[in-house]
């Protein structure tokens, strides 16, 4: 078997962070991708995230996870504590595989949850903490556009597009929920409508006003959004590592549905 790293795009200068297995008669068997990203505004204890997503045929697993482990061992020496999570869709990873990462190390179970909850009218449960004034928009301003996805890339570790807001917008219902203080930004949110259901999106909280009801009254506000809109049930995904999330979702009134993708996972430092 060989394995060698992917070639880049053109005109890319950088190591790739992807490697190829093929046979001796060079016939494709699969691939691995590696990706880190830094979320200390959202895991501080780990600021630094490295996920290894692997396809292809069982044979070549092996070796192709063993490749992208050693390379996300090395993207972890900088940038203090990190956390190297494999990707898994939910119950039908085989158990080579997990044998596997067992063995290189990924001892850790997690899991990204997709929670719901049944939206109905009530009393206001969770009322807007005293110094925040919130604001609901459609991002239909291009400067706040490109500022919403600075910040939510700055946030969440990249990832989101001009092309993936564009595509968001155009869902039906689709609104932000923003919270400002005197700074600024302190607390944010979208939703749209998709397969029936509401949808809470990258939700964040500043520190400086997380425990003091600004989540919980971010999910608030966007449950008298669904009403208006006549959603009968509200999803979210959670990755179960990060507990204040879980645990504002569970303060909504959310509770875990499914398994979205699995993560096995090892710390480093």
């Amino acid at each position: 078997m060989i394995i060698r790293y992917k070639r880049n795009s053109p005109g890319e200068q950088t190591l790739p962070h992807a490697f190829e297995a093929y046979s001796d008669t060079e016939e494709p068997l699969g691939e691995a991708s590696v990706e880190a990203v830094n979320c200390p505004l959202v895991w501080g204890a780990r600021p630094r995230l490295v996920t290894i997503r692997a396809q292809g045929d069982e044979s070549a697993m092996d070796a192709l996870i063993g490749a992208a482990t050693a390379h996300a061992l090395i993207l972890t020496r900088e940038g203090g504590p990190a956390c190297v999570r494999a990707e898994l869709p939910p119950e039908s990873a085989s158990a080579k595989v997990r044998e596997t990462l067992e063995i290189l190390g990924f001892k850790g179970s997690s899991r990204l949850i997709r929670m719901r909850e049944t939206v109905g009218p009530g009393p206001t449960v969770a009322p807007i903490p005293e110094g925040l004034t919130v604001v609901r928009d459609y991002l239909n301003d291009e400067g706040e556009r490109r500022f919403y996805l600075e910040r939510v890339n700055t946030i969440f570790g990249g990832g989101f597009t001009p092309e993936w807001l564009a595509a968001a917008r155009q869902k039906p219902h689709f609104s932000r929920m923003l919270l400002i203080d005197k700074n600024g930004a302190a607390g944010e949110m979208v939703t749209w409508e998709e397969d029936g259901e509401a949808v809470a999106e990258n939700i964040w909280v500043h520190p400086d006003w997380r425990r003091r009801g600004a989540g919980k009254f971010l999910l608030e506000f966007a449950r008298i959004y669904w009403l208006e809109c006549g959603a009968a049930k509200a999803r979210m995904d959670v990755w179960s590592r990060i507990e204040p999330a879980v645990r504002l979702a569970y303060s909504a009134g959310f509770r875990p549905a499914e398994t979205v993708k699995e993560y096995p996972f090892l710390d480093v430092r």
